[in-house]
């Protein structure tokens, strides 16, 4: 094999409760992480030597920076691979959305090559590889439903949901991760509520819109929102078009909204996009990077 070409699947946090902060400058998160059907595609090509990226949109870096790059590097690097590498991106994902793009580009860049040189490496330490790289970069190893604990590498797998259609707004600049974990302090949160929800939650077998309107939780929202006031304007917008829920997803800017079929879905989005540009239609998927 020469060359593979994977999707590189978006996520979204459905819950997103944080903890305290750890030794090493992190926060403990509890997370609830879903993916869903928008990705980019990649493909990733054997060369004589080196590294090298080449993708379609203008604002996302070609050398070291990025962190397929990195990947790419640090897989070689560990298993001693001789050959170079070169990667096409093709962006779907929106940038810098809190949609995970680059994570899920840096999970798909180490499955790729392990499939494309037929490496022997255990799931455990390809974990290990994708942690080094970034918090969520082990959950889209996995994908589809899952809890996430820790930074948010320490995952449950749950039973995946029924197909739940929702509508995507990217509106506003997102200031740094960083910034947002700043403003954050613990007294916006009451843990024992929501674990309560999320426990009821994980017994779900086959969770629906409905379910998924009850566990919305961001304890980010409150904090990103003094940076960018316009989610809240977005959330309305989502309720008041007849979503079932609304949720800032991960650190922002991204703000979704929970539909009860595909056609309320695009009524919905048909609403929302005269005004925000960026909206976007889709679903989640049982699927995860590959």
């Amino acid at each position: 094999m020469e060359q593979i070409t994977l999707k590189s699947f978006a996520k979204l946090n459905f819950y997103l409760e944080v903890k305290g902060k750890r030794p090493d400058g992190y926060h403990n998160i509890k997370t609830l992480f879903q993916t869903i059907d928008l990705y980019d595609e990649l493909s990733i090509s054997k060369e004589a030597e080196g590294i090298s990226i080449t993708c379609d949109h203008p604002e996302i870096p070609t050398g070291d920076t990025n962190i397929a790059y990195k990947a790419a590097e640090i897989f070689l690097q560990e298993n001693k691979v001789k050959s170079g590498l070169h990667i096409t991106i093709k962006k779907n994902i929106p940038v810098t959305a809190g949609l995970g793009g680059g994570s899920s580009n840096a999970a798909a860049v180490l499955s790729g090559c392990k499939k494309l040189f037929d490496i022997k490496c255990s799931d455990e330490k390809l974990s290990v590889l994708a942690l080094s790289l970034g918090s969520d970069v082990p959950f889209f190893l996995k994908g589809v439903t899952a809890v996430g604990e820790g930074r948010g590498e320490i995952l449950t797998k749950l039973n995946p949901v029924a197909e739940t259609w929702l509508v995507l707004v990217v509106e506003g600049e997102k200031p740094s991760t960083g910034k947002i974990y700043s403003e954050f302090t613990n007294t916006l949160t009451n843990p024992e509520v929501f674990d309560k929800k999320l426990e009821e939650f994980k017994l779900i077998k086959c969770a629906r819109g409905g379910d998924l309107a009850k566990i919305l939780y961001n304890d980010l929202e409150t904090p990103a929102g003094k940076f960018f006031p316009v989610l809240f304007e977005v959330k309305k917008a989502l309720l008041a078009a007849g979503a079932l829920g609304a949720l800032m997803s991960g650190s922002g800017p991204t703000v979704f909204g929970i539909a009860e079929s595909k056609s309320k879905a695009e009524e919905i989005a048909a609403k929302l996009s005269t005004k925000y540009k960026r909206t976007f239609i889709t679903k989640t998927i049982n699927e995860s990077t590959k």
